[in-house]
């Protein structure tokens, strides 16, 4: 008796003497006029197998054998995942094989199992081949194939370059993820990014949340969300108005500023002529005639700022009254003095003659807003002058440019001389 598993190949070899023929009959309805035939059975079961050997005289001789063809299981088997993220990671196997009773399966870590339904605990990043050898009572086995994959997951990490700051904020996301190729960023504000460290600049104040989701090649991924990553403090809105002051009717040079500005509780002005202030709503007096750039910084109790900046032309008075008398004992306050009244003059020359023409007092004195800040007070060489009658000289240009013409008397006529009676 022959026998084993399907698909049985049968090399038979024929051991007749005397015989020149050959007839054989496989039992399955295949027959073979060769010596030494070979045969294939393709289904299971019980086969006769008759041959009959004849020589040239006629004469034959017949005999039988028995063929026993086993059928194979079916090996099969399902995994509970394909593939982990993480280590370690274990796999449940469910053996839905047919036909078998017996199993061996071989994990691919170097770990075999007889169990039916076996699990295993893998602990390394790597593919894995899993091989199920099923074999039944005949001995007649088949084989099953499957693959597991332990990826490397990435692990998401990032920090922001600043944590809290004024509208518009501009942050660059520093991306410290490990193992990441792919990137999916959401800021919180509606805006995302697929770059690997963005910036983004946040327009409206408010506090973000800020998520991160990094992957790679393997289905695996991290997801990542710092909860208020990033404060937007509120901008003020900085601006302001400007009017003229005037006095009796006439520009002094001094500027009345209404502080405009939203949302902030400190302010810093710069005039633009070398001074500032800290006030709200500050005055200021110009002394030069020119064109100011005003520049106001507001700042909220976040250090948030935000700036404005006007352009301020000042209206000027400008002109230059000459006394006529002094009273150096006398008199009371400025009649004490020998001091012209003058706004916005660039230039100043004062000089005080005697009679005989002798220089008893010379000046070039102004303040800074062009106004005479020396004056005589009737001596010479510390000596008080006689009560008499002086000459005066001035000349004079405004801060406009123009020249100071003289001093306009009842004739109509201006003239840059005139006389000044000394009184005791």
């Amino acid at each position: 008796m022959i026998f084993g598993c399907l698909a049985l190949v049968v090399n038979f070899a024929n051991s007749t003497t005397n015989a020149n023929f050959y007839n054989w009959d496989f039992g399955d309805g295949n027959n073979s006029v060769q010596a030494n035939p070979v045969h294939i059975y393709t289904s299971t079961g019980i086969y006769i197998v008759n041959m009959v050997a004849q020589n040239l005289n006629g004469c034959s001789d017949s005999m039988q054998m028995q063929i026993n063809v086993y059928p194979h299981p079916t090996a099969n088997f399902t995994l509970s995942s394909l593939y982990s993220c993480s280590l370690p990671s274990t796999v449940n196997f469910t053996n839905s094989s047919t036909g078998a009773t017996s199993y061996l399966w071989d994990f691919g870590n170097t770990i075999t199992s007889t169990l039916v339904n076996p699990s295993a605990t893998y602990t390394a990043n790597t593919p894995y081949t899993i091989t199920l050898i099923a074999t039944n009572t005949f001995n007649c086995s088949d084989t099953s194939t499957n693959f597991y994959t332990v990826y490397q997951p990435p692990l998401a990490a990032f920090v922001p370059s600043v944590t809290s700051g004024c509208q518009p904020l501009e942050v660059t996301f520093n991306n410290q993820t490990l193992n990441g190729t792919d990137y999916i960023w959401s800021f919180g504000d509606n805006g995302n990014s697929t770059d690997a460290s963005p910036s983004h600049i946040y327009v409206n104040q408010g506090t973000y949340s800020v998520t991160l989701i990094a992957s790679n090649s393997s289905p695996c991924s991290d997801t990542i969300t710092i909860n208020s990553a990033v404060t937007v403090h509120p901008k003020p809105i900085a601006d302001f108005t400007f009017s003229q002051i005037y006095v009796d009717g006439l520009p002094n040079g001094t500027i009345d500023f209404q502080n405009l500005s939203v949302g902030a509780n400190s302010f810093i002005w710069n005039f633009g002529d070398g001074e500032g202030s800290i006030l709200t709503d500050p005055q200021h007096q110009y002394y030069g005639v020119g064109n100011y750039e005003v520049i106001l910084i507001a700042s909220n109790q976040f250090n948030c700022k935000d700036t404005a900046q006007h352009l301020v032309v000042p209206d000027y008075f400008s002109g230059l009254f000459v006394p006529n008398a002094m009273m150096p004992i006398s008199g009371i306050g400025d009649s004490q003095l020998f001091l012209p009244k003058g706004k916005s003059l660039a230039t100043y020359h004062l000089q005080i003659f005697d009679t005989w023409g002798a220089m008893l007092f010379e000046t070039y004195a102004l303040d800074k807003g062009g106004s005479p800040s020396e004056g005589w007070d009737g001596t010479y060489n510390g000596v008080l002058c006689q009560q008499d009658v002086y000459v005066w000289k001035i000349d004079a240009t405004f801060m406009d440019g123009t020249i100071w013409l003289g001093k306009l008397y009842e004739d109509g006529k201006t003239k840059q001389t005139g006389s000044l009676t000394l009184i005791k």
